[in-house]
């Protein structure tokens, strides 16, 4: 009844990214600048009435390690959130969107809706890349696709549902948007790759992307946001980014500028609880050509900005010479060169 799709997941880095404090929900308030970058999984959902949700799982080595196969894994997450919202919007927003928003819906029972997810993962868990964000929000829009939604106004409003899944749900939304010509919702005006990010994180607004190329190298450790945070003292913060002067660098098409402005203040509570962070970041820090080494949200991946691809290759090469040549040392290590989307 419901045609397949297929999305690419792309994973986010941190371009920079600030604590301002923490709220009474529990939450931190922040200040962060993310872009989509060309390392992704690839997600394959349809539509069916079977009234259940199935979840099929493969990967590149490494990459399903601590990723879990049931309802705790955010992609059967978000195919419920779908399923559930489907059938509320008919009735409280029947009249604000198209007829065509609920093409392959209407008449029928969503109590008995059902979804089959097919992951292949390429960026791993724990990594600080938002691949568990990057999943479900492909569920959510190649869902959309399957009923035929292709409206702006229901991104919008999808986006902020979202927020219940993730902080950086809604991000991984835009940047899909974008880079998923499929979806029809490229020229959306939330469709974005590179966006600064408050509140939470989910309160978004495109911005200028950095243009270049990253080396991704991720330890063997994986990170726990949650245990990052709990070493976090933001009144101890002694080093903080500098956003706006970041963003207006990289509106005049200045990346070497932009560079000197970046940052990520949970380095330093992730490198006390994760030492071996720190030794990535030196290494890259250490590489010919490098515009700025820092570590991608709670970690555990740090990145390498290039101006140019060659320059990048290069420096892949050389991590990849040291890997060989320290295999006991640096056992579990992964690396790869990526694009920064554009």
């Amino acid at each position: 009844m419901f045609d397949a799709v297929g999305v690419d997941a792309y994973a986010k880095i941190n371009i920079s990214l600030d604590v301002i404090c923490k709220r009474d929900d529990g939450y931190h308030e922040v200040r962060t600048v993310m872009q989509q970058v060309g390392l992704f999984d690839t997600v394959d959902v349809s539509l069916n009435r079977s009234g259940e949700v199935v979840l099929e799982l493969k990967g590149e080595d490494g990459c399903l390690e601590g990723v879990p196969a049931g309802e705790d894994n955010l992609a059967v997450r978000a195919a419920l959130l779908f399923i559930d919202i489907t059938d509320r919007l008919r009735e409280e927003f029947k009249d604000e969107f198209p007829d065509e928003l609920w093409l392959g819906l209407d008449g029928e029972d969503n109590a008995t809706l059902g979804a089959h997810i097919s992951i292949h993962k390429r960026i791993p868990s724990g990594a600080g890349l938002g691949g568990a964000s990057a999943d479900a929000a492909a569920v959510l829009l190649g869902l959309s696709a399957c009923v035929g939604t292709k409206d702006p106004e229901w991104l919008e409003y999808l986006m902020t549902e979202a927020i219940e899944l993730g902080s950086d749900v809604p991000f991984c939304m835009m940047g899909q948007a974008r880079l998923n010509p499929s979806l029809g919702l490229a020229d959306a005006p939330r469709a974005a790759v590179c966006a600064l990010g408050e509140g939470r994180g989910e309160e978004l607004r495109a911005a200028p992307p950095f243009p270049g190329w990253a080396l991704l190298l991720k330890p063997s450790a994986s990170a726990s946001t949650a245990r990052v945070y709990d070493r976090l003292d933001v009144m101890e913060i002694a080093e903080r980014p500098d956003t706006d002067a970041l963003l207006t660098c990289l509106a005049e098409h200045d990346p070497v500028g932009a560079a000197t402005y970046m940052g990520n203040v949970l380095e330093a509570p992730a490198f006390a609880e994760y030492p071996e962070i720190a030794v990535a970041k030196r290494v890259l820090q250490g590489l010919d050509g490098v515009l700025r080494a820092q570590m991608s949200g709670s970690g555990s991946t740090v990145f390498a900005l290039f101006k140019d691809e060659g320059a990048c290759q290069e420096a892949a090469e050389t991590v990849g010479a040291l890997i060989n040549e320290k295999p006991e040392a640096l056992a579990g290590w992964q690396f790869v060169k990526v694009p920064l989307l554009t």
